[in-house]
């Protein structure tokens, strides 16, 4: 069995390119992606119950490929960071092509695992289109791993009022939520899986890779366009904002009398302004 986890590098904190809309990524502090963290670990657990070869992947900028080691470290048997000039810009649309490609590169996969979102954008697409370019079932909002065998995974998927249980065959793409039940995490690598590292190289893959010499947004004859960077993404931020909190003051209170009584006269007061 091939694993593919996709992972994302995120800014600890954010700050935006006011001229493109777009968070700056250099010079900042830099973390692996929370929900990805997860998904990479489940690519681990499975490997540990079925023996199968996890691939580390991620795109981004070259800095991005420092935290691939780290993947190998705890037990990923090959890494790749997708990176290019030509990709800035990308969109989710553009981001979920891009993937699509570099894993059909690399030889495909009988499973996919991405983080449900990442905390720098909050969408939630990439998994979902991802698997449609690789033509291929997705389970979304996955938070409890049931059983998994070399044809089937059986998932608990979180909803928001209640539990699904869905099962699917391979190959399947799967978005993990920030913790999923039934694998071990935070994982810990060996001293075998360190050393081991230390011999696995990190994979650079640049559009020329992708898609050879061209320039622009190509199609492979498929019918699925290779799009990529801002001219290629349908997605137009026209404006950014920083939510800062206010301060408030605030009221002491010394019994639950007072407390009380300042409840009411606070709802009282709302009241009013609502009344017609």
């Amino acid at each position: 069995m091939r694993i593919v986890a996709c992972l994302k590098q995120v800014p600890e904190d954010a700050r935006f390119d006011r001229a493109s809309n777009t968070v700056v990524r250099e010079e900042r502090k830099q973390m692996l992606n929370p929900a990805d963290s997860y998904a990479l670990a489940l690519a681990l657990a499975i490997k540990d119950r079925l023996g199968a070869e996890v691939t580390a992947l991620t795109m981004g900028k070259p800095f991005a490929a420092k935290m691939l080691p780290a993947a190998a470290a705890l037990g990923a048997d090959r890494l790749f960071c997708v990176s290019d000039p030509a990709f800035g810009g990308s969109d989710t649309f553009a981001t979920a092509s891009i993937l699509s490609r570099a894993i059909r590169h690399i030889g495909g996969a009988d499973l996919v695992l991405c983080g449900r979102r990442a905390i720098d954008g909050e969408t939630g697409q990439v998994g979902p289109e991802l698997a449609v370019m690789l033509d291929m079932p997705c389970l979304t909002n996955v938070a409890r791993l049931e059983s998994v065998s070399e044809a089937r995974i059986e998932c608990g998927r979180l909803l928001e009022d209640r539990w699904e249980i869905h099962s699917a065959g391979f190959p399947c793409l799967l978005t993990c939520c920030d913790g999923v039940e039934g694998i071990a995490y935070p994982r810990m690598g060996s001293i075998a899986t360190m050393r081991r590292a230390l011999e696995i190289p990190v994979t650079t893959l640049s559009l020329h890779d992708l898609s050879g010499d061209f320039e622009g947004n190509l199609d492979d004859g498929s019918g699925d366009a290779f799009v990529f960077g801002r001219q290629g993404s349908p997605t137009r931020v026209r404006k950014t904002a920083v939510h800062e909190e206010q301060p408030r003051a605030g009221v002491l209170l010394t019994s639950p009398e007072s407390g009380a009584a300042a409840i009411a006269e606070a709802v009282r007061l709302v009241l009013e302004e609502q009344a017609p």
